[in-house]
């Protein structure tokens, strides 16, 4: 993946000098991984035949990727990743985009029962 959106996407994330950032926009089609530029990025979008209007993804630094314990795509404005902290503590890391206000009322209603789902689905 080297296109302007992709060193875009890079050097954003870059700039910010942190372990772990969610993005949103990304148009990254379906879910997937993949290594750029020292960073480890999981991502959920849309099918490929769809149009590539939103995606999330998790961008972490790649010596990272080991603890990871798992990552959900749920769709492609909602994803989860459990990341291991030490050998008790694990933290669950959500990278969301929610519908803005001129999307349709159904398509709001969906996300947040999915949001809801979601959050009551990670372990207290």
């Amino acid at each position: 993946m080297s296109d302007s959106s992709t060193n875009e996407r890079h050097q954003s994330v870059d700039q910010l000098d942190v372990g772990i950032a969610c993005l949103n926009k990304c148009r990254i089609p379906e879910e997937g991984e993949f290594t750029e530029g020292g960073y480890t990025i999981l991502c959920s979008g849309r099918s490929s035949d769809q149009p590539k209007l939103e995606g999330v993804a998790i961008a972490l630094k790649s010596h990272l990727r080991s603890s990871i314990v798992n990552w959900k795509a749920i769709n492609s404005r909602l994803m989860t990743m459990c990341i291991k902290l030490d050998k008790n503590c694990h933290v669950t890391v959500l990278s969301v985009y929610a519908p803005t206000f001129k999307r349709p009322q159904e398509e709001k209603i969906l996300f947040y029962d999915q949001l809801s789902l979601t959050l009551s689905d990670i372990p207290k």
